[in-house]
């Protein structure tokens, strides 16, 4: 199953199928936009399970 997390600064949302993917993006993010670095731990404990509907 699919977690996101959503940024607590802006309106970002990242959604990915696996921890890894979804850390990365969410570093890069918090980095790029907003000179942070949260911790794979820091970003893991904000991520939500989501459902992706299929068709």
């Amino acid at each position: 199953m699919a977690k996101e997390v959503a940024c607590s600064v802006c309106s970002f949302r990242v959604r990915a199928d696996s921890d890894d993917e979804l850390v990365a993006h969410f570093k890069q993010h918090a980095h790029e936009m907003h000179k942070n670095e949260p911790s794979r731990e820091q970003i893991l404990a904000m991520a939500k399970t989501v459902q992706i509907a299929t068709a």
